[in-house]
């Protein structure tokens, strides 16, 4: 038995109320409101369990109220349309979310992907801040992406990265300042999401931080700020090398 609440505008809320209804028979209780401001103060006196919040309306009711979300204990379950920047925040801050337009289908599956997870609080908290925390940032270098790894949950700027290399289902992470972090997830999940901060894919095992090249070869190998050596893959050198080359 779970109690829920719904923060999202009038034209969702109805569609999502009765999909909630139709799909997730665990939820026994279930509130909505419109405005995130008055949301947050429901929340202190309904308690719920897990909150559906739209990103947007949270984003564009002022920064204080995201500042507002490492102190709710509730799982969060962010919405958020098609906007690349919108996707990017979620995907980037590891929380989750669904994508608009959703059926049923696609809301139950995300629930039970997300409520299966036992996060502990301080970790949602950790998370819940650092969404506001990329939301708020003014420059694209200060978001910082979240890491899952086995103890829990680490926080990079794009720029503390060298490179990546994937591992069967594990990717390992080198940095310019720490230790190398396994992170439980493939590396193909980062490709599109590293892309926009400069990495580029020079092997279907390898991304590499551009800015962490201090030197290449015409024969395709690339050196690196902390002096590791990786070489680019036959099908992507030509193309690698080009990019390099103009700069």
């Amino acid at each position: 038995m779970i109690n829920a609440l719904i923060i999202d505008d009038p034209a969702a809320v109805d569609s999502l109320t009765l999909m909630v209804h139709q799909y997730l028979p665990e939820i026994t209780e279930l509130k909505t409101i419109h405005d995130p401001v008055k949301a947050f103060r429901l929340v202190r006196t309904f308690k719920p369990q897990l909150i559906l919040l739209d990103l947007r309306s949270a984003i564009t009711s002022g920064p204080e109220l995201l500042q507002k979300l490492p102190g709710i204990a509730a799982n969060i379950l962010f919405i958020t349309d098609h906007d690349q920047l919108m996707t990017e925040m979620v995907r980037f801050s590891g929380v989750g979310h669904l994508l608009k337009p959703f059926d049923g289908i696609t809301l139950r599956s995300a629930f039970e992907k997300y409520m299966s997870v036992a996060v502990p609080p301080s970790t949602r908290k950790a998370l819940y801040q650092n969404l506001a925390h990329n939301v708020s940032a003014t420059e694209k270098k200060e978001r910082r992406l979240a890491l899952p790894a086995t103890d829990g949950y680490y926080f990079f700027q794009p720029g503390e990265i060298i490179r990546l290399e994937g591992e069967a289902d594990y990717t390992w992470f080198y940095f310019s300042q720490r230790k190398p972090l396994p992170v439980t997830r493939t590396i193909r999940e980062f490709e599109e999401l590293l892309g926009p901060y400069g990495f580029l894919q020079v092997h279907k095992s390898h991304l590499i931080n551009r800015g962490h090249i201090i030197e290449f070869t015409e024969n395709g190998t690339l050196t690196l700020s902390d002096h590791s050596q990786v070489d680019i893959s036959r099908r992507r050198k030509e193309e690698i090398m080009e990019l390099l080359r103009t700069g």
